[in-house]
């Protein structure tokens, strides 16, 4: 009976594993060496859970001496502005990570190197972008 259980237990956590979706961020050419992917699950009460990996990222300050960071933006695909969903900080190995939620299930993500973050509209400094969109039916993790 204890086997059942287990299998039973292995099987449904494999099953809520899957129920994420990846989408890749594509480079621009501000940084046509930078990547990025997003991965996107069901969350709580019905929102997306939203994780932004990048990786090749410059220090900002490389695109302009007036950027200090990197800010992650969406915007839902029937909205007509993006929201700042966070600043990124990158690493020694110019890696970064931004883990937020969306009440949006298909939106678009795009990464901007800006004087600092708390901007209130991606400047033009665009150095990834991307569409998701999480399918419907998923099950919260």
């Amino acid at each position: 009976m204890n086997l059942v259980k287990s299998v039973v237990f292995v099987a449904a956590a494999g099953v809520l594993g899957a129920c994420a979706t990846t989408a890749s961020l594509a480079p621009t050419t501000a940084n046509p060496g930078s990547e990025g992917e997003v991965r996107v699950s069901a969350g709580p009460n019905g929102n997306s859970k939203v994780e932004v990996k990048l990786d090749h990222l410059p220090d900002p300050r490389a695109l302009d001496p007036t950027y200090a960071t990197y800010v992650v933006w969406i915007k839902a695909e029937d909205a007509t502005r993006f929201v700042n969903v966070g600043q990124v900080a990158i690493n020694s190995q110019r890696e970064g990570r931004l883990d937020t939620v969306t009440p949006h299930r298909s939106f678009t993500v795009v990464v901007t190197a800006e004087p600092d973050a708390t901007a209130s509209e991606p400047g033009t400094a665009v150095v990834l972008r991307g569409d998701v969109e999480r399918p419907r039916g998923f099950m919260r993790n």
